[in-house]
């Protein structure tokens, strides 16, 4: 989930299932350019998320998984992922274990928006790891074939997307 709510989170902690939440980035500004329907600050559904998982009664059940695209340029920087890691430490009062999925950008031609290097996500990847965090990094496939996670469903719609750069512009 983006997160849609604070509330909503308590309703998937009712579930059966395994909690993931795509934040992409512990800056306001930037997770707002990324994910645009987000309606409450990244510390309001941090805390929501939270609360949620403390009503979940096995701590095994606790596990979460949260998801980060990063963005050349917008998200990869080592000060994002300190960010990222003193956005989610508090975390750890509610969850015995949070796994950081790291997902580099698939590129569907965007301007603005490029996959950032290998080394960029090595150095992202290790700074958290330094900081205590299991994280990993997703391996893409399909980018040949235009299938990657985000190309099907913007295969279509390429004609309309104009260009990313006034969240480039505007989030640093």
């Amino acid at each position: 989930s983006v997160g849609p709510s604070p509330e909503a989170f308590m309703t998937l902690a009712a579930m059966p299932a395994s909690l993931a939440w795509s934040l992409h980035s512990a800056d306001d500004k930037i997770r707002k350019k990324l994910v645009p329907s987000t309606q409450h600050s990244v510390v309001e559904l941090r805390d929501g998320l939270t609360k949620a998982l403390l009503t979940r009664p096995a701590v095994r059940t606790r596990t979460l998984m949260i998801a980060v695209t990063l963005i050349e340029g917008i998200n990869d920087r080592l000060e994002d992922a300190q960010k990222l890691a003193d956005f989610v430490r508090p975390m750890l009062e509610a969850t015995p274990k949070i796994v950081l999925d790291l997902i580099p950008y698939n590129d569907i031609s965007v301007e603005g928006f490029k996959r950032p290097s290998r080394e960029a996500v090595n150095a992202f990847q290790q700074h958290l790891r330094s900081e205590g965090f299991f994280c990993s990094v997703r391996v893409t496939r399909g980018d040949a074939e235009s299938a990657a996670c985000g190309m099907l469903a913007t295969s279509r719609k390429k004609q309309t997307v104009t260009s990313a750069n006034n969240i480039v512009a505007n989030s640093i």
